[in-house]
């Protein structure tokens, strides 16, 4: 971007001194200003062989270069996303073309052998499938994570109903966790 914003800086310094020299002329010699002259006076100062010349073309070659690298940047960036490798080398093998990130006289053949670009392009059915286990009943011996969960809270309080009774009371908890040091605070 640099090298651009310099050249089109000179082009705009060319062109200024060029359109300068015109005045100039015509202010010097009234007498020769007519069109044929002043047609050949601007062709002199950006023929091909000018400096004005050879920078715009500079210019120009730059912007193409660029042009080039952002389609080929936005064509991986497309490639990329594909999950099929074998598509994505049989695109690579498509080429731009002026209008198109690839061209449609290479592309349609391509699509069309593949099934069409909803064949192609779509992703694969078992990965669209989700299976909803909230909606959808489960055959009995797939257990889902909420069947598991009750099953267990169930027997878990059976068995805490069967420990207490008997074993442990509440206040004798209460003693032994007294006289444990990390429940005491230090007196200083």
């Amino acid at each position: 971007m640099a090298g651009l914003t310099n050249a089109l800086l000179d082009q705009k310094d060319l062109v200024r001194s060029s359109l300068q020299e015109i005045i100039n002329w015509a202010n010097n010699s009234p007498t020769e200003v007519n069109s044929s002259n002043l047609f050949d006076k601007i062709v002199s100062l950006f023929r091909s062989n000018s400096q004005s010349y050879r920078n715009m073309e500079q210019i120009l070659q730059v912007l193409c270069g660029k042009r080039a690298e952002c389609v080929e940047v936005r064509r991986e960036r497309i490639l990329s996303e594909l999950s099929n490798k074998n598509l994505q080398v049989a695109l690579r093998r498509v080429p731009p073309s002026v209008e198109h990130l690839f061209d449609c006289n290479s592309l349609a053949p391509l699509m069309q052998s593949l099934g069409g670009a909803n064949m192609s392009l779509n992703p694969p059915i078992y990965m669209k499938e989700k299976r909803d286990f909230k909606t959808k009943k489960c055959p009995p011996e797939i257990r889902t994570a909420a069947s598991f969960r009750s099953n267990n809270k169930e027997n878990f309080r059976k068995d805490s109903r069967s420990f207490n009774k008997g074993k442990t009371d509440h206040k004798s908890f209460k003693n032994s966790a007294k006289s444990n040091s990390f429940c005491t605070k230090d007196k200083k």
